[in-house]
C-alpha cells in the first residue's frame, strides 16, 4: 500500500482498529482508551481543528507520533500505513504505562511487528489495512469519533439505539443472548408491533421520563440513556427475570451516568453513531 495518511486519518484508523480489538477482548481499560482517543464531532470544523473526547489525548497522540517518527509533527504530517501502525501501537503502550494498565500492556505486546514478514500476513495487519482504507476514503465503518452527548434524536432512534447497544453489549453475557425477552425486544418496531405490550411499556417510560404526553419530542443522548435505564429497571420489577437483574447490575442502573464504567458509556455512544449514521 503506497498511500499516505495524515495524523488525523491515522487517529481515525486507530480508533476503528482498537474498536475491533475491544470486541475480541471486552477490556474496560481499552474502552477507556478508545473513549479518550475518539475524535469529538460536536463542532462543525472538527476535521480542520480535531480534538478528542479527552482533549489531552490529542496532544498525547501528537507527542507519541513525534517520538515515534523522530520529528516535529502536526495534524497534517503524512505517514505510511506501517508508520501509522507504529504510532497506534506506541500510543497504546504509552497509555498503558501512564495509567498502569497491565491488560493494555499485554495488548501492546500482541501488536508487535518485530518479524515484519510474519506480521504482514497476520490478521492484525489485515485488520489495520481495512481500517486505514476506511479512514482514507471516509467509509462509514471507520467512525474515528463519537457523536456529541447533546445530539438530539427521535423517538424511533432512541428505541433503535437501545436495541443496538444491547445487541453489542449482551454478547458479553452468553446466558442472556438466547433469552425470549431479549429476542422480543430486539424485534420491536413502530412499523410492525403497534399493539405490542413491550413496545407500549417502552413508550410509557419514554413519556414518563419526559413528563409529557407528546411522542414527537426529541431527546439528547444522555436522556436516551436514562430512558433505557428506566425501561430495563421497570421491566425487571414487573417480570422478575434473572437475566434482567443481571443486566441491571451490569449497567449499574441505580447509579448516576457519571458512575458508569467507560465500556458502558463507550458502547452507548458507539450505538448512537451506528443508528444516526446508518
Amino acid at each position: 500500500m503506497k498511500q499516505q495518511l495524515n495524523l488525523t486519518q491515522i487517529c481515525i484508523a486507530a480508533v476503528a482498529f482498537l474498536d475491533k480489538e475491544y470486541f475480541t477482548r471486552y477490556s474496560d481499560n481499552l474502552a477507556c482508551c478508545i473513549s479518550d482517543l475518539a475524535l469529538y464531532r460536536g463542532a462543525e470544523n472538527w476535521q480542520e481543528e480535531p480534538t478528542t473526547w479527552d482533549p489531552a489525548a490529542w496532544y498525547d497522540w501528537l507527542k507519541v507520533a513525534g517520538t515515534t517518527l523522530g520529528a516535529d509533527v502536526s495534524k497534517n504530517t503524512l505517514v505510511s500505513p506501517l508508520q501509522g501502525y507504529h504510532i497506534m501501537r506506541a500510543f497504546v503502550y504509552d497509555y498503558a504505562c501512564r495509567l498502569n494498565y497491565a491488560d493494555m500492556k499485554k495488548l501492546s505486546a500482541t501488536l508487535d511487528d518485530a518479524n515484519i514478514e510474519l506480521f504482514q500476513s497476520s490478521r492484525l495487519w489485515k485488520d489495520w489495512l481495512l481500517c486505514v482504507d476506511a479512514a482514507l476514503y471516509n467509509k462509514t465503518e471507520a467512525s474515528g469519533g463519537l457523536v456529541s452527548p447533546e445530539t438530539l434524536i427521535t423517538q424511533q432512534q432512541c428505541l433503535e439505539m437501545m436495541q443496538e447497544f444491547l445487541k453489542d453489549y449482551c454478547v458479553k453475557i452468553e446466558d442472556v443472548t438466547n433469552s425470549a425477552w431479549f429476542k422480543h425486544m430486539w424485534d420491536l418496531s413502530f412499523k410492525n408491533n403497534n399493539a405490542d405490550q413491550m413496545l407500549n411499556d417502552w413508550l410509557a417510560n419514554y413519556r414518563e421520563y419526559l413528563g409529557k404526553q407528546e411522542e414527537t419530542d426529541r431527546v439528547d443522548l444522555r436522556q436516551a440513556l436514562s430512558i433505557m435505564f428506566l425501561f430495563i429497571k421497570k421491566q425487571e420489577e414487573s417480570t422478575s427475570l434473572e437475566e434482567l437483574k443481571a443486566l441491571s447490575n451490569i449497567l449499574q442502573i441505580n447509579k448516576d451516568e457519571s458512575s458508569l464504567d467507560y465500556s458502558i458509556v463507550y458502547g452507548w455512544y458507539r450505538a448512537a453513531y451506528a443508528v444516526i449514521y446508518k
